[in-house]
């Protein structure tokens, strides 16, 4: 039985082929949302990790006063050592 497809059974019980048809409509579907989970997993943390979103979201004179506060946990060059 290949994995990504929905079985069509005809056998002798129509109950029995009839929950083959459900249970294996439902395993498609439960692959096909975990793809698309994935993937939308992947790219936000693909946005997150951009180097460049502080700059897009917080502006020059914030990153100054977070780094006069604590240089350590708040510099962009920290947060690049973070995101390798």
């Amino acid at each position: 039985m290949n994995p990504s497809e929905i079985v069509y059974v005809k056998n002798s019980n129509l109950l029995h082929d009839a929950q083959q048809i459900i249970e294996t409509a439902q395993r498609f579907a439960y692959r096909a949302v975990n793809v698309a989970l994935v993937q939308r997993n992947w790219l936000l943390g693909k946005r997150i990790a951009d180097p460049n979103i502080f700059q897009s979201v917080i502006g020059k004179s914030e990153i100054t006063i977070l780094d006069s506060l604590n240089p350590k946990s708040f510099s962009l060059l920290n947060h690049e050592n973070i995101m390798q």
